[in-house]
């Protein structure tokens, strides 16, 4: 258990780290200069419920690395629809939503890049130390 947690931290914290920098970009970019500390403890919680959410998510035995992404992604934006409702992250008008997908859509490329990167160095350094060991 202690090692699962262990695993998801950094996963929390390069999301965690890249939301909130991509929604202070944009809300610099949208003419809001402050962002309150509630928002950050909300998204903090989301990230939280998210993560626990993927570890069920990781009992499903997907065909790929892209067919897990996208299940990941969908669940994701159902919960990210719940927190903005309950949370009143977003006006559910077309144009705030169409901004928010956009933004979260950016945000889950960014990070499924980043985590598919980090996957295929794992794997290399894994595949260096069997070959060392075969030799």
């Amino acid at each position: 258990m202690k090692e699962k947690i262990m695993s998801r931290l950094p996963i929390i914290y390069v999301y965690y780290t890249l939301i909130v920098f991509v929604t202070s970009a944009y809300n610099l970019l949208m003419g809001y200069t402050s962002m309150s500390t509630r928002y950050f403890v909300e998204l903090f919680a989301f990230m939280v419920v998210f993560n626990i959410c993927d570890a069920l998510l990781e009992n499903v035995n997907f065909k790929s690395f892209w067919s897990c992404a996208v299940g990941e992604t969908a669940m994701a934006y159902i919960l990210f629809l719940v927190f903005a409702y309950l949370f009143n992250w977003i006006a559910f008008t077309p144009k705030q939503l169409a901004h928010a997908t956009i933004l979260f859509l950016i945000i889950a490329i960014l990070g499924i890049t980043y985590m598919n990167y980090r996957q295929k160095l794992r794997s290399n350094e894994l595949n260096e130390l069997l070959q060392k060991k075969n030799v």
